[in-house]
Parts: C-alpha cells; sequence; structure tokens
C-alpha cells in the first residue's frame, strides 16, 4: 500500500475528514489510502489535461490555471539575451556561461500560467507556485520528441 509524504500529508487528512463526515454511509465510503489516490489521480489527470488538450482549469473565484509558450529571444540589440536560464552544468564544463537556447522546443519556453480573477483582492501579495513534479513532468514531455508534438499550449 502507498502512503501520503509528509509534505502533503496534512492536506489530504484533512480533506478525508471532510470527506468522512459527508459521506456517512459505509457502503460507498473510501478508507485513507484509497481517499489520496483517488485525489492523487485527479490531478494527474487535470495536469495532463491542461498540457495536452490546452485546458483552461477554473479554480471557484481564484483565478485560471492554463499552460503557455512564448519564443525567447536569444539576442537583444546585438548581444545574447541575458534573461534566458543558465546552462550550469555546462558553464562549469567551459568555465563561461552558457544558456538554455531551448531547441528540443524549437526555441519556445513552457510554463503554467495562473491568471487571477478581478475579485480577487490583494494580487500584488500572493504567489502562485506550480508543484515541483508537475513542473518536473511537463520537462519530461517536452524533452521527449515523440510526446512533444502532442503538446497544446496556448502562444503569449
Amino acid at each position: 500500500m502507498e502512503r501520503c509524504t509528509n509534505k502533503n500529508l496534512r492536506d489530504v487528512t484533512r480533506k478525508f475528514l471532510n470527506y468522512r463526515k459527508t459521506h456517512l454511509t459505509r457502503k460507498n465510503r473510501l478508507n485513507h489510502i484509497q481517499f489520496s489516490k483517488a485525489i492523487s489521480l485527479f490531478n494527474k489527470k487535470l495536469i495532463d489535461r491542461i498540457i495536452f488538450d490546452s485546458y483552461d482549469f477554473k479554480l471557484n473565484g481564484l483565478g485560471t490555471l492554463s499552460l503557455k509558450k512564448n519564443k525567447v529571444k536569444k539576442f537583444v540589440d546585438g548581444a545574447i539575451n541575458k534573461k534566458m536560464a543558465v546552462d550550469w552544468k555546462k558553464s562549469r564544463e567551459y568555465n563561461k556561461i552558457i544558456y538554455h537556447l531551448n531547441e528540443h522546443t524549437d526555441g519556445y519556453k513552457y510554463l503554467f500560467e495562473f491568471k487571477p480573477s478581478k475579485i480577487f483582492k490583494n494580487i500584488n501579495y500572493f504567489e502562485f507556485k506550480i508543484a515541483r513534479r508537475n513542473s518536473r513532468y511537463l520537462a519530461k514531455i517536452l524533452k521527449n520528441e515523440d510526446v512533444y508534438g502532442k503538446v497544446n499550449a496556448y502562444l503569449k
């Protein structure tokens, strides 16, 4: 049997206790492990739909989560664009700064984007950060040539 990681344990436990209160019949009640697997499966399917179907997931009253891509400019005013991400492994190897050119994605950079709704107050004090597992999953898909052609994101 699989267990939750300590990081997610509090959230899943809180959701599970809420679930147990609202579903009192014993016939269809899930145990804690089944419940956490169901949540994980839902999140995985949601991320797949956002990546492959260009789905905009609307969070109730908060905003919309989607995948965007933008073309990275390699040169600005004749010089290398310093805003590109540094390839630290190659930089250490050659003892000079080398930037990622995103050749595997034809020069595009893919990011999850959260667009807050208009009613969301004090938006300047909040930050949306996608879970590392999901960003690593996106990177794995983008580096796989067979799957990369199926990624569907809107151009910024």
